[in-house]
């Protein structure tokens, strides 16, 4: 059968607190141009394990649950969904909440609960992400979250209407493997969002487009290689028999090809694809902002150009004046810079993505162009939909000069006319699963018995790279997926190591950088995916030590977060350890939302000192 494609648009509730004119609120809302609206976040509680409001001033007192669902009455055909995690909610309680079998079921019914009290259509899990112990995840968790899935899908399908349910998810072929049960996924989900942005950022150590669509000869390389949205420049290929295959360097080339001719050699779109995800249901995601850098150097703007990844920053550009977070501009924040002149503007022919320059200012994002283009990448290969991280970072007041939600439009324009093609149920259910092993099988050309000396098997190919300077990245864009409210942590910057956390779909971010060097070949392996899913960090970490009270309620199990005396800072509890972090100007750690807060002058109530905020104002 046929159907339209699914355009998936991200609410990030924490919008509406930036200042005017780019405050956005849930009136803001363009329903008729999103099949599907998703409000971002929900939580789960570290210690009770049940639902909670992460902003329950926002989401509860003012109303924004009832507004949000009351959408439904001015664009009937909308979908509106709630989102659960992102990137500043860690990945520890869920870990925990999917181990124990009472936690889920407890869970599956709080859920059920939620969307029939407040009138939502569906459901959409942002853990991020199973099974990755950088995210205090565990190894059972690949088996568990597809357990929680299955028992949420078993119960979603009791009930008298039609509830989605959908999930936010990685590309990258290592975050897969640690913890996504992809073929079972790809038959129990109703839409899988993939978070194919935050690719590149201020981590990786250079400046580069952070949603390139192919793979980029000489440019991408090590981790990279092959971390983009397709999956690679000459691997694209249709389920059905014979094709002309359009490959965006060379040539057209006839092939004879079904889902096994493919092999795991890439992340991305098509990684999901070729493990056993129908394609109908994959949906793309697009970013609605931009990747900021400070060059090393403003006489070297390429791709690739060196940052100065040491600088207080740690390579991210400035913050913008709405968003105020470093490494992250929104669309309407870069294209005021862009149209007024002092901008040079260029495009990455391969990734299909324009960047940008200034002095020693750097930027990689979408714009109108760009996302035209990824919309025919859609179209011409038969995935689902585009989705968005986030729809409160597109140009909504028109101050770019066009059209108002300028990139939205595109979408919508692109992909009018589009259907997707569903296959029968039937067959989604009795394809063979393909096979898990993601190296070459050996080949044996010899047909004698085996003898008593036992040949030795080909060993697996390694996946990690150990180059003499090692880098790891830790991953939302959606998913982000960025905002001045609700900061996550920042940079922390020892002798012999530097972490980053800059939010998105949509993402908080962490890199590391070891000096200890273990092999002089190194292997590639792919980074971890990042998505903007969370919210805009706060500028600047302390060094100072922490009292022995703090670093005892950070070493109890699930705790994330611990306030400081001082209104203007908070302790963020890295695996235990207190981190001391300073929020952004005008702005207080508020301990009941565990984010930084615009501060009210005319409340008292506070209890911490408020006078280094007083001297600001």
């Amino acid at each position: 059968t046929l159907t339209d494609p699914k355009v998936v648009c991200y609410f990030s509730a924490w919008a509406v607190y930036r200042e005017k004119p780019m405050a956005y609120d849930i009136e803001d809302i363009p329903g008729d141009k999103c099949t599907h609206i998703i409000y971002s976040f929900i939580g789960l509680d570290n210690k009770t394990y049940e639902l909670r409001n992460i902003d329950p001033s926002y989401d509860i007192e003012n109303k924004g649950f009832e507004r949000f669902v009351g959408l439904r009455k001015k664009y009937p055909k909308l979908k509106i969904m709630v989102a659960i995690g992102g990137w500043a909610e860690g990945g520890q309680q869920y870990s925990q909440m999917v181990a124990d079998k009472g936690k889920r079921q407890r869970f599956v019914e709080q859920v059920i609960q939620w969307l029939n009290r407040y009138d939502y259509d569906g459901f959409d899990l942002d853990w991020e992400y199973p099974g990755a112990s950088d995210r205090q995840g565990s190894y059972s968790d690949k088996q568990n979250f597809l357990e929680l899935v299955k028992e949420l899908r078993e119960e979603f399908d009791k009930q008298s209407r039609k509830l989605l349910l959908t999930a936010a998810v990685p590309v990258a072929k290592f975050r897969l493997q640690e913890g996504y049960e992809v073929y079972e996924l790809g038959q129990l989900l109703d839409q899988i969002h993939l978070m194919t942005y935050d690719l590149r950022g201020s981590w990786t150590g250079f400046a580069d487009v952070h949603s390139p669509l192919y793979r980029r000869p000489g440019i991408d390389e090590w981790a990279y290689e092959k971390l983009n949205v397709v999956l690679s420049s000459y691997l694209s290929l249709p389920i059905t028999s014979y094709h002309f295959l359009s490959l965006p360097i060379t040539s057209y080339q006839y092939i004879q090809c079904n889902r096994e001719s493919y092999t795991y050699k890439n992340d991305g779109a098509n990684l999901w694809y070729t493990m056993g995800a129908p394609k109908h249901k994959l949906i793309i995601g697009v970013p609605f902002y931009g990747r900021t850098y400070t060059l090393g150097s403003k006489d070297n703007h390429g791709l690739r150009a060196p940052i100065k990844r040491w600088d207080a920053n740690n390579g991210g550009g400035e913050p913008g004046i709405y968003t105020n977070a470093s490494g992250f501009l929104a669309y309407y924040e870069i294209c005021v810079e862009t149209n007024s002149g002092n901008w040079t503007k260029e495009f990455d022919a391969i990734g299909k993505c324009p960047f940008a320059y200034w002095d020693n200012q750097w930027v990689g994002y979408e714009d109108e162009n760009s996302i035209g283009i990824k919309m025919d990448f859609i179209r011409s290969e038969g995935y689902g939909g585009g989705m968005i991280w986030a729809i409160d970072l597109d140009d909504f007041t028109g101050v770019c000069g066009g059209k108002k939600n300028a990139l939205l439009n595109v979408m919508n324009d692109k992909l009018k006319g589009y259907q997707v093609l569903v296959p029968d149920p039937s067959k989604l259910t009795t394809t063979a699963k393909p096979g898990n092993q993601w190296w070459p099988q050996p080949v044996s050309t010899s047909t004698a018995k085996p003898t008593t000396s036992k040949s030795k098997s080909t060993k697996p190919s390694v996946v990690s790279i150990t180059p003499s300077t090692s880098s790891s990245v830790k991953t939302t864009t959606t998913t982000g997926k960025p905002k001045a409210t609700k900061p996550s942590v920042v940079s922390i910057t020892p002798s012999t190591t530097s972490t980053t956390n800059t939010p998105s779909t949509t993402s908080t971010t962490t890199s590391t950088t070891s000096t200890t060097s273990t092999t002089n070949t190194p292997s590639p392996t792919s980074p971890p995916n990042t998505i903007n899913t969370s919210p805009e960090t706060p500028k600047t970490s302390s060094t100072e030590a922490p009292p022995g009270s703090i670093t005892e309620k950070c070493a109890e199990p699930g705790v994330l977060f611990v306030p400081h005396p001082d209104c203007k800072m908070y302790y963020w509890c890295v695996h235990g350890v207190p981190v001391l972090q300073t929020c952004p100007r005008n702005t207080i750690w508020d301990v009941n939302s565990n984010r930084c807060e615009w501060y009210n002058p005319n409340k008292k109530d506070y209890n911490c000192n408020t006078s280094s905020i007083d001297n600001q104002l």
